[in-house]
């Protein structure tokens, strides 16, 4: 995937993911896209309504459960949308791209391993300043711009209850498991065709 750089900021080539490449239990993938993509399409009647449009989705589960490539299917579906990534050490740099979301919305942001800064307060008896910098900067953004969050976390049980204490934060938290049967029989059939696929080519 190719990359352009400028100054601290680097732009990726958007990802294209089928939705058939995802193998999730029955009902998931499709409270997530009503999350993050239902939303958006019905913008104006929420606002109209007086409801809120800024919404927050936190994915969590074990390693290898299919996190990061849910992320991707929805970033390659949000061709109308700014997508801000943040991961690892970009991390510390919430305000600027919450800022930036904010301005070029309707807009994704999207932050992975988001345990990284936002454990339990109790974690740390100092306070966590990048904690309170999360929680001010999504509480900064109004109700009803079209900014959805995305957070990523193989520790739900590390995190602050806060980020779920209130609307715009995290609304719909979703656990990504181990596969199930089903799922199994699906992930088996999907190998087999691309393993087919590849011998015949």
């Amino acid at each position: 995937m190719g990359l352009v750089g400028v100054g601290p900021i680097v732009f990726h080539h958007r990802p294209t993911v089928p939705r058939d490449a995802l193998v999730l239990p029955d009902g998931v993938l499709e409270a997530v896209e009503l999350q993050v993509q239902g939303v958006a399409a019905h913008r104006d009647r929420l606002r109209a309504s007086g409801q809120h449009v800024k919404r927050g989705l936190l994915l969590h589960g074990p390693p290898g459960c299919g996190k990061t490539l849910t992320v991707r299917y929805l970033l390659g579906g949000a061709s109308d949308h700014t997508v801000v990534l943040l991961t690892g050490r970009d991390l510390h740099m919430v305000r600027p791209a919450i800022g930036l979301a904010r301005m070029l919305q309707p807009a994704l942001v999207v932050l992975e391993d988001v345990d990284l800064v936002a454990e339990e307060r109790t974690m740390y008896p100092m306070g966590n300043p990048l904690l309170y910098e999360l929680l001010n900067e999504v509480d900064g953004i109004a109700e009803d711009a079209d900014v959805a969050f995305v957070l990523t976390t193989n520790r739900a049980d590390l995190l602050e209850p806060a980020l779920a204490a209130r609307p715009g934060r995290v609304d719909l938290a979703v656990e990504l498991g181990l596969p199930d049967a089903e799922a199994r029989r699906r992930l088996a059939t999907s190998t087999a065709g691309t393993s087919t696929s590849a011998s015949t080519a």
